[in-house]
């Protein structure tokens, strides 16, 4: 993964101002400030809130990109020959 990605933000004047995404804050004042993070959670869970922070620790900035919620794989789908197969009959 590369480095964290800012929000950019066009202004009146045609500049763009780079922010960071707004859960950066929150793990910072629990990682850097050290501020509980009961006390810090403000508009999301304390749950994900640790998430994030063990993102952090771990893997530092680039562990606040945001992620596809994609599953990665589906042990129910269908085999690819299957599927080859349908399609084959629903073209004749």
């Amino acid at each position: 993964m590369g480095p964290l990605h800012y929000r950019r933000r066009w202004l009146r004047n045609g500049s763009v101002k780079r922010e960071l995404p707004p859960y950066y804050y929150l793990v910072h004042r629990v990682a850097v400030e050290g501020l509980r993070p009961e006390e810090t959670a403000q508009g999301v869970s304390v749950r994900t809130l640790y998430k994030w922070l063990k993102r952090y620790r771990k893997e530092g900035e680039t562990g606040l990109q945001n992620r596809a919620s994609r599953p990665r794989h589906c042990p129910h789908a269908t085999p690819d020959t299957i599927r080859e197969e349908i399609c084959e009959r629903r073209r004749e």
